[in-house]
């Protein structure tokens, strides 16, 4: 899987068709050393309303990003502007709306490569999530646990395989579970729709939510906002790593504090959880 998608990378870079963004790494402490991510040419791929709409994953097997078909529901395809290299996208054939939530077709599509690769894989449901695209997609980034400083708060937690829990530390809602290994997409699916129930009082119809898929956890955050004072949070945010297109929204976000941010576009941890 590595190597094809590699391959692709390649193939997408030399025709044209991949744009591989650079980045400037900035380290930023805020309870937890977040990762921030100064990306300048993100403020390039925003659509603008007068431009009209069209689907880049409509039939996605005919598209210069394809990869392979990775079940009979699911496409991977390359990630036109990656911040991360060989960042993939699981896309749904036929399509699906990004409001709608994960079934067991999604999460054997999305074990494909978290069997094979050691990286995170994240959904962001709905518009206030910060998915950019109305065409179900998950995705899968190959960045270890190192990078992903959420991993060290995840392993100070006592809990058993199977449970569901809060990262204590966390100010704001969220929930969390430790996987039983081998991870099925059975088990994925159980544990997710565990949570789904936890936090559908909190905004019916439920929409608006990232997923996380970690190495030995999933976590599930429930959102209000898509963005604060200009700065946009998808999954990775939870992660720890932020993605800023500018100079002047690193300092507001220096100023503001990565974990109040993360706090103003989601609900606010109740005392007990």
């Amino acid at each position: 899987m590595k190597q094809l998608i590699s391959t692709a990378t390649e193939k997408a870079k030399k025709a044209g068709y991949l744009f591989s963004l650079k980045t400037r790494p900035e380290k930023v402490s805020d309870g937890l050393e977040f990762r921030i991510q100064v990306a300048f040419a993100l403020s390039y791929k925003t659509h603008t309303k007068d431009q009209p709409f069209k689907d880049p994953f409509e039939n996605p097997l005919t598209q210069p990003l394809f990869i392979k078909e990775i079940s009979p529901t699911h496409s991977l395809m390359l990630n036109k502007y990656n911040l991360v290299e060989d960042h993939v996208l699981i896309v749904t054939t036929k399509y699906e709306a990004q409001t709608c939530d994960l079934n067991q077709n999604d999460f054997e599509a999305l074990l494909t490569c978290y069997n094979e690769i050691d990286g995170v894989g994240f959904f962001n449901c709905g518009p206030k999530s910060g998915s950019s695209q109305p065409h179900k997609h998950l995705q899968f980034i190959p960045l270890h646990s190192d990078n992903l400083p959420v991993c060290k708060l995840l392993t100070k937690e006592k809990c058993k395989a199977g449970e569901i829990f809060s990262i204590s530390f966390f100010p704001f809602l969220q929930y969390c579970c430790k996987l039983e290994k081998p991870v099925t997409a059975e088990a994925l699916l159980s544990h997710y729709n565990t949570m789904l129930q936890k936090i559908s009082v909190l905004d019916p119809p439920l929409t608006n939510y990232n997923f996380l898929l970690l190495s030995d956890w999933i976590m599930l955050v429930p959102r209000t906002v898509d963005e604060f004072e200009g700065i946009s949070v998808n999954s990775l945010g939870f992660t720890g790593n932020i993605y800023i297109k500018d100079e002047e929204l690193l300092n507001k976000l220096i100023q503001l504090g990565p974990m109040t941010l993360l706090q103003k576009v989601t609900f606010p941890k109740p005392t007990l959880v």
